[in-house]
């Protein structure tokens, strides 16, 4: 009495029971292939003015030919009696797998994850109890670490194998087999996140190495930089000649915190546009402008404006306690070497577990070079002191910069937050020069224009002069117009359209020209203004 089609639905959404009475005809009536189903979510209303109303009106998508034969070959498949039989020989019991104990989105999930990698549960048992590094990927093993069972999965599957384990491990699903494979293996989720700690060691120390590094040269490069340091003198000295001038009773500045140099583009000159970081870059530019490269000398510290150092350190610390997490499984599979070499007898071996026993120090180096994981543990502890060093000796440098900066009171201040306040700092110094550079190069094209306007003035002068000494009967004004006048008498228009090009062009000197005239009176009385022409 069940309905067949619902096997042609989602399989991760709830199923929908109908109260309907099946059809009879239908029941009748079975698919002879198997098909491709795509399981989307359709929407009840489509507006109009959305894309798929819009659909409607592309003709020549509906148009679009598929070969029928092509597509019946891709998604369907012909039903044979025999096909379930032949996959359940090839593949064992495990397509007849049915959810038994864990959830069923997490066992799908699980399955899909299990099935990428290609390995048999007693061979990912033994890659995990021998912490086989070799055979998973970083990524595999990240994806099972996720699936390894909880206490309640532990204890639910504990009590579902206690009748005929072998027959119930066969009806299980994938993922409820990897998780009972699992809880054969002792100290399982110990030694998985032992495999990802050894797989992500290096790319890990190298990261914090870089760091700790890129501290260390930005320190060495704000101690080392001249520019740098005399262009804070420069600063040090326009501020006190601003805070002191007129009637101010204030003394001179000797030193400022790094901090004020972010306030140096808040101080606006009585023009409303010019700011005191813009008279430091002027004058800079017009002193010395090799200073202004200065930015020139702090590659890292641009770098190390990124680095948080807090973030950095508390990795470190992370780092060790994982280690000894590592050092512990070591030790635990070094004993078990150790017994199976014969060694070392133990009557209780099966009570070997992971708490702390007293063990010298050579005792425990032995252990631990018996095996790869212990002789990877020795090696990650001295890698691990040699970085914590380093981050030592790094911070030591950047105390001694706060004292260079006379900061050392400021024992609460992080690398990145006074790499921060430099960064800022040359930044808005760039956007200042390049600001003062296009008003030096506007004021040059202007003192150009006027130089040659009162050179074309001057020519002008010793013109008319010239000319009055030929005739000096006679004005500059009127003279100029005689001269004009005689020239446009000389020259005959050959038709009509000739003739009103030429007056056009004989108006516009003429009323240019007597704005040359009426300039050169204002200047013989004194007061020459010269009048640029609009464009």
């Amino acid at each position: 009495g069940l309905d067949p089609s619902i096997m042609d639905g989602d399989h991760d959404a709830p199923v929908l029971i109908s109260n309907k009475a099946p059809n009879p005809k239908s029941r009748s009536e079975k698919d002879t292939h198997r098909r491709t189903r795509l399981h989307w979510e359709p929407l009840d209303e489509v507006s109009s003015g959305s894309i798929w109303a819009l659909l409607g009106t592309d003709s020549d998508v509906h148009d679009f030919e598929i070969d029928e034969d092509e597509f019946a070959e891709l998604f369907q498949a012909e039903l044979s009696p025999f096909a379930s039989i032949v996959s359940n020989s090839s593949k064992g019991s495990s397509s007849n797998g049915v959810v038994k104990v864990i959830d069923s989105k997490r066992a799908n999930n699980g399955g899909i994850i299990l099935a990428r990698l290609r390995l048999s549960f007693s061979e990912l048992a033994h890659a995990v109890d021998n912490i086989d590094c070799t055979a998973m990927t970083l990524e595999q093993i990240d994806g099972i670490l996720e699936y390894i069972p909880t206490r309640e999965e532990r204890r639910s599957l504990a009590a579902y194998m206690r009748d005929d384990p072998e027959s119930r491990f066969e009806g299980m699903c994938e993922c409820e087999k990897f998780m009972v494979t699992m809880m054969s293996v002792r100290h399982y989720k110990r030694k998985i996140l032992a495999m990802v700690f050894m797989l992500k060691f290096s790319s890990r120390v190298s990261e914090l190495e870089s760091n700790a590094e890129l501290v260390e040269n930005a320190c060495d490069e704000l101690f080392q930089s001249v520019r740098f340091r005399k262009i804070l003198g420069v600063v040090l000295n326009i501020g006190n000649k601003l805070n002191t001038a007129g009637t101010s009773q204030r003394t001179t500045a000797g030193a400022i915190k790094l901090a004020s140099l972010l306030k140096l583009n808040q101080a606006k000159a009585f023009d409303k546009k010019t700011t005191c970081l813009h008279y430091v870059a002027l004058v800079v530019q017009r002193n010395n402008p090799n200073l202004a490269r200065f930015k020139e000398d702090l590659p890292h510290v641009f770098e190390a404006e990124k680095v948080h150092w807090h973030e950095s350190h508390a990795e470190v610390d992370t780092l060790w306690k994982e280690l000894d997490n590592v050092r512990r499984v070591a030790l635990l599979y070094g004993r078990q070497v150790d017994e199976d070499l014969g060694a070392m007898r133990r009557s209780d071996g099966d009570s070997i577990t992971l708490a702390s026993e007293v063990l010298g120090e050579d005792e425990e180096v032995r252990l631990l070079r018996l095996t790869v994981v212990g002789n990877f543990t020795i090696r990650a502890i001295c890698k691990i002191s040699g970085l914590l060093e380093h981050y030592q000796y790094a911070k030591m440098q950047f105390q001694r910069l706060l004292e260079y900066f006379g900061e050392e009171d400021r024992i609460d201040m992080l690398p990145h937050e006074l790499f921060h306040i430099v960064v800022t700092f040359c930044k808005n110094y760039d956007v200042a020069l390049s600001e003062v550079m296009v008003d030096d190069r506007l004021k040059a094209s202007q003192f150009r224009w006027c130089v040659l306007c009162i050179a074309c003035s001057i020519l002008l002068i010793s013109f008319f002069q010239k000319t009055k000494e030929s005739n000096p009967s006679s004005s500059n004004a009127n003279a100029l117009e005689s001269l004009l006048e005689s020239d446009e008498a000389e020259q005959e228009p050959e038709n009509d359209e000739s003739q009103t090009i030429s007056s056009r062009s004989s108006s516009k000197k003429r009323s240019s020209m007597t704005n040359v005239l009426n300039d050169i009176r204002n200047k013989s009385r004194g007061t020459f203004r010269w009048r640029r022409k609009k464009p």
